[in-house]
């Protein structure tokens, strides 16, 4: 617990504001002064964060009294009154909640007597003090308080009749007024106690054998306000300061706020701040007056002496992380107090996605090992959500239609199958320096996103290996694997093994990107397989491009198109054509380290690169294609080859590859 706190200097109560995040030490211990109130007493080194109250709170009156001897002077009033005694105090020390003066005084004993305009040495005592010797005790102390501020108009003799009967010493005297008094008394005076502003007996003990007497004081003004904050722990079905949870998951949170001064609070404002790892639901009770995702607010014209207000609502952990989800009353009366409650989302190393699994018991079928929501998942970007820096997201075999954004470092490894896929309505992104509106499907990216905008110079580092990616129609701009700003820290930078087809772009390295491979990829079907591009006023460097199959339709696009100063290395990659890569019409592209033309029928070539040597040589056969018998086998040499493309229609022929690398 972290909010403000009290702390106790001599008998008085002292309120500090403190930050909601520091442990005080404060001095106070609790003990219950009677079966009906709460007393502070002093005590040393105690360590204390708040005072919690769960239910009904009947707040302690509290009066700051000399805890030595002060003189004190009764004069009978006789018929006069305006009450039964008129009581003088002198010598009291200077600093208390009484002083030297007159006050209001009653007669709490018919036993005994006390002499009119004598000097008394008295020790005071509130009513409701349990330390008090057990002579002056009664259980009916609150009912006489009840008296004093209920029916102070009233005849002050009949005042003194109900009190002594009430005391328990009979009727002496009482008409059809006094018990009203007494018949009220008794059915509401029950557990009384007075407000700040209202009146208190305090009881002059001048021994056993004198009359016991007791004066009117006016109960200081003491506000005092608590703030409990507490989260919903599924794990124990009970409210705790502390939970762990799972992304996506609901929280329940209370908020309880109780007035535990003497004095009704006005205007009061309660604010609740959410981290920023989770949304409001915008469900709260109790009528918010403010409510945003991740902000609370709610006001009270009143919350009176010993109410409760209980503020309940949920919020939805959308990142992984943790923190404090704080929450502040502050009040017209200047009191304030602040607490919070823990919540944690907890990262994975490792996670695992299929697109079939709907709950635990899918996910049981494959490893019971793994649990649903934590470290299993049916889409990708749940999955990337929660995985800890430089952790691995394994994708089973299935169809996945969504878009990745990937701001960690980070690997992604697929099955044989897996097939990422457009999603009907695509969001753009922008990035800061960069010309175009990116639709990504994978979007991997160093630095901040505010509304799909990327902004800044930090770097992760990303591998994305083994999956199918299709972007269905080639819109413009649309991008298979989107890198920018990466840069190798706990993996390399790495896009692998990847089939890309029917988009804008296959591949694009944006941004402050240093040290990409981009190898064994089938890039079929887009219009640009490669582009290279500044973004940030911060260029790619040290791209390499090996061993990629990049195909289009009669080779009339773009294989490589580089936008930055620093070359490209991609060499040993299919251009479409034996021949090798082309150029750009009446504009003929050379290799910047060997100086051959780009001059094949491949694909084109744009902007500094080192491409030459390309890979173009064909597979041959070792029989005539026109001699071969039913059920011969004819083979294939590709050993030279780090791919093979089959061409037509072989109907009722069965063939292998051999690859050389034992790959069939």
């Amino acid at each position: 617990m972290l909010p403000c706190y009290l702390t106790l200097h001599s008998a008085k109560i002292f309120i500090r504001r403190v930050n909601c995040r520091t442990l005080l030490k404060g001095e106070v211990k609790m003990l219950w002064r009677n079966k009906k109130n709460l007393s502070i007493l002093l005590a040393t080194s105690l360590f204390i964060t708040t005072l919690f109250f769960t239910g009904t709170v009947n707040a302690e009156t509290y009066v700051d009294l000399p805890p030595g001897e002060v003189n004190m002077v009764v004069q009978h009033t006789f018929n006069t009154g305006p009450s039964y005694f008129n009581t003088t105090l002198s010598n009291v020390p200077a600093g208390y909640d009484v002083v030297n003066g007159s006050y209001i005084g009653w007669c709490g004993d018919f036993d005994h007597t006390i002499q009119s305009n004598h000097v008394y040495n008295v020790t005071l005592y509130s009513s409701y003090d349990t330390t008090m010797p057990s002579y002056l005790w009664n259980d009916e102390w609150d009912k006489i308080n009840y008296i004093l501020n209920h029916h102070h108009d009233a005849n002050w003799k009949q005042i003194q009749y109900a009190m002594w009967y009430i005391l328990g010493f009979g009727d002496k005297g009482l008409n059809s007024e006094g018990w009203d008094i007494v018949n009220d008394t008794t059915a509401n005076g029950e557990g009384f106690t007075p407000n700040g502003g209202e009146k208190i007996a305090v009881i002059a003990d001048a021994g056993r054998t004198v009359q016991h007497t007791f004066f009117e004081l006016t109960v200081p003004s003491t506000p005092g306000v608590n703030i409990l904050k507490q989260v919903w722990d599924k794990n124990t079905g009970t409210w705790k300061k502390n939970t762990t949870t799972t992304l996506g998951s609901n929280l329940v949170f209370k908020v309880k706020v109780t007035n535990t001064g003497n004095v009704p609070l006005t205007n009061v404002s309660v604010v609740d701040d959410l981290p920023w790892f989770l949304t409001y639901n915008y469900d709260a009770n109790n009528n918010p007056v403010v409510e945003q995702d991740h902000h609370v607010e709610w006001f009270f014209d009143t919350i009176n002496v010993g109410e409760i207000k209980t503020m309940v609502f949920t919020a939805k952990t959308v990142e992984v992380g943790d923190g404090y989800n704080i929450v502040q009353v502050d009040t017209e009366q200047k009191v304030s107090d602040c607490d919070n409650a823990y919540v944690e989302v907890p990262c994975v190393t490792e996670a695992w996605v299929d697109d079939s699994w709907t709950f635990q018991g899918d996910v049981d079928i494959y490893d019971p090992n793994l649990m649903w929501g934590y470290n299993a998942f049916n889409k990708i970007q749940d999955a990337v959500n929660v995985l800890c820096e430089c952790g691995v997201v394994h994708v089973l075999k299935g169809i996945y239609k969504e878009q990745i954004i990937i701001n960690k470092n980070a690997t992604l490894l697929a099955q044989p199958g897996t097939k990422i896929v457009a999603p009907d309505t695509m969001n753009s992104y922008t990035i800061q320096g960069s010309n175009y509106i990116w639709y990504p499907l994978v979007f991997a990216y160093g630095g901040t996103m505010t509304n799909n905008h990327v902004t800044g110079n930090d770097t992760i580092s990303v591998i994305v290996d083994g999956f199918e990616i299709d972007g269905a129609d080639g819109k413009n701009n649309t991008v298979g694997i989107l890198y920018h700003n990466v840069k190798p820290w706990c993996t390399p930078n790495i896009i692998s093994n990847n089939t890309i087809e029917n988009l804008d772009k296959a591949i694009a390295i944006t941004g402050c990107s240093e040290d990409v491979t981009i190898i064994h990829n089938w890039l079929l079907e887009n219009s640009v397989a490669i582009l290279v591009s500044s973004a940030m006023e911060c260029e790619p460097t040290d791209v390499k491009a090996h061993y990629n199959y990049i195909y289009t339709f009669c080779s009339m696009d773009t294989g490589l198109l580089n936008q930055v100063n620093d070359t490209v290395n991609a060499t040993f990659n299919w251009w479409g054509e034996d021949s090798g890569p082309s150029s750009q019409i009446n504009e003929c592209n050379h290799d910047v380290f060997t100086g051959r033309a780009a001059d094949g029928c491949g694909e084109m070539v744009i902007g500094k690169a080192h491409f030459d040597p390309w890979v173009g040589v064909e597979a041959s056969i070792l029989v005539s294609t026109t001699t071969a018998e039913v059920d011969e086998v004819i083979h294939f040499d590709a050993s030279d080859s780090f791919a093979y493309l089959f061409d037509g229609s072989p109907n009722n022929i069965s063939y292998t590859w051999n690859l050389g690398n034992g790959e069939y």
